[in-house]
C-alpha cells in the first residue's frame, strides 16, 4: 500500500515524518482536505493570525510532490 506524507508549510515548514498509508492519491486528496480541516479547526479564530497563506505538499514516499493544498484568509 502507498504511503503518502503531508508536509505544512506556514511560515514554517512542518515535515510529516510518519505518512499515511492510503489506497490510493484519490484517497490521500480526501485525506488532506479531512486534515487541513481538521488543522483548520484546531487553529480557531487563530487562524486568522497565521500568515497570508500556508500549503500542504503531499508527496509519495519517493518524495515527489503529488499535489499541494493552498489556504489563505483576509480579514476585511
Amino acid at each position: 500500500m502507498p504511503r503518502y506524507f503531508f508536509n505544512v508549510r506556514d511560515g514554517r515548514n512542518i515535515q510529516d515524518e510518519i505518512g499515511s498509508d492510503l489506497d490510493s492519491v484519490e484517497a490521500a486528496r480526501i485525506e488532506a482536505v479531512e486534515t487541513a480541516g481538521a488543522l483548520i479547526r484546531q487553529l480557531g479564530a487563530s487562524f486568522w493570525d497565521e500568515p497570508d497563506q500556508w500549503t500542504m505538499e503531499v508527496t509519495d514516499d519517493s518524495g515527489q510532490v503529488l499535489f499541494t493544498l493552498r489556504f489563505s484568509g483576509e480579514k476585511a
